[in-house]
């Protein structure tokens, strides 16, 4: 196995493990939004424009939304694969030790693909709702 696809092994299998974390966490609202204020603390220190960032963003936004009740046209299993990757990006240790992130790029662009029609509708219904509180 090359060290390429050993570094993805090992970062599938520990996303695996957030995976049941966040199925846990997503039952305490509260401690939701203490893990979506750490992701955009760290999400806004970074100095990488990559644009992935502006899926976490679209992400940690669904997220609020959906614990606010504001947003709930969206399935359990897609908060629980977000929070997931969410705390994938939030572990201190990297797979790869990188300074821009690259195997939690590849963590949150997996789970954008994997929910991608959700965060289309969010999008499209945060958008409607902006021009409407305009």
């Amino acid at each position: 196995m090359s060290l390429n696809a050993n570094l993805l092994e090992r970062a599938w299998g520990l996303f695996g493990r957030f995976g049941e974390r966040a199925r846990r966490l997503v039952n305490d609202p509260k401690k939701v939004e203490e893990i979506l204020d750490q992701a955009r603390r760290k999400a806004g220190k970074s100095s990488s424009a990559e644009g992935w960032f502006e899926y976490l963003f679209l992400m940690i936004r669904l997220v609020t939304a959906y614990f606010q009740g504001r947003y709930r046209q969206v399935s359990y299993d897609t908060i629980i694969l977000i929070v997931a990757g969410i705390l994938y990006f939030l572990f201190p240790l990297d797979v790869l030790p990188d300074p821009i992130y690259l195997d939690d790029a590849a963590v949150l662009i997996f789970v954008a693909n994997k929910v991608k029609g959700e965060l289309d509708r969010f999008s499209d219904w945060e958008r409607s709702n902006t021009v409407k509180a305009a």
